[in-house]
């Protein structure tokens, strides 16, 4: 699991697709709708980069990213 994480985290910068992908969540993430207070829950944070980037993106009061894979926790927290 964790060698297909990284691929995806990966795929992130050079896959067209994922690329647009990724640009549509910032978009999302920077526009005023999401900068508020309150709490920000992402389930199945995977590899951490889109939870690390609502960290950065937003100004939530408190945020909490749950995943059922340990892998995943693991690379989720050196990503953040």
């Amino acid at each position: 699991m964790r060698t297909y994480q990284i691929g995806l985290l990966v795929s992130l910068f050079l896959w067209p697709n994922h690329i647009e992908m990724r640009k549509h969540f910032i978009g999302l993430l920077s526009s005023e709708a999401l900068n508020k207070k309150g709490n920000y829950l992402e389930v199945g944070v995977g590899h951490g980069y889109y939870f690390s980037s609502s960290i950065k993106h937003t100004s939530f009061d408190s945020y909490l990213g749950v995943d059922i894979n340990e892998d995943s926790v693991h690379m989720a927290n050196a990503v953040i």
